[in-house]
C-alpha cells in the first residue's frame, strides 16, 4: 500500500463515528454565483444583477470586480484588482469556472458583511456585522497601533 494510500485510510477512520466527529463536514453553502460575466466595461450599479460575479478587464487586464452584496442589502460592491491599487483582489477561476475572490471582503460601510468567496459560494466570517475599525486586535488594549 503507497504512503497516499495509508493517509486517505487514516483520514477515513478519522471521520468515522467511532473517533469522534474531527472532520465532521458541514453542508456547503449554496452557490451565490453561478458564472463569472466577463465585461470591458462596468455597468451601471442599476444594471448589476443578483448572481452574477461581473470581471472587469481591458486588454487582458483585469481591472474591476463587481457584484451585489451577498448580504441582500442591495449594494454593489466593487472591488479594484489593479496591483497598483491598495488595498486589491485577485479572482482566479475555480474548476467549476465559478469565481475564487482573495482576500476577503470586510465592508466598512453599511451591512458590514465580512465574507470571502470560494467556487461562487459565499462563506461568512463570524465577526459580519461588526465594523473593521473597531475589532480589538491593535493591542491588549485596542489602543496601541
Amino acid at each position: 500500500m503507497s504512503q497516499n494510500d495509508r493517509f486517505a485510510k487514516w483520514l477515513r477512520r478519522l471521520s468515522s463515528p467511532t473517533h469522534g466527529r474531527w472532520f465532521s463536514r458541514k453542508p456547503l453553502p449554496p452557490i451565490t454565483f453561478p458564472n463569472i460575466g466577463v465585461v470591458d466595461r462596468p455597468p451601471p450599479n442599476k444594471a448589476v444583477e443578483k448572481n452574477v460575479f461581473y470581471f472587469v478587464s481591458r486588454e487582458r487586464r483585469p481591472k474591476w470586480a463587481l457584484f451585489q452584496c451577498p448580504c441582500g442589502c442591495g449594494e454593489v460592491v466593487t472591488l479594484s484588482l489593479q496591483r497598483t491599487h491598495r488595498p486589491y483582489w485577485v479572482v482566479r477561476k475555480s474548476r467549476n469556472r465559478r469565481a475564487n475572490l482573495l482576500p476577503s471582503v470586510w465592508r466598512d460601510v453599511g451591512c458590514m458583511s465580512h465574507f470571502w468567496i470560494h467556487d461562487g459560494r459565499v462563506y461568512w466570517c463570524d465577526d459580519s456585522g461588526s465594523s473593521p475599525y473597531l475589532r480589538q486586535s491593535w493591542g491588549e488594549h485596542g489602543d496601541e497601533y
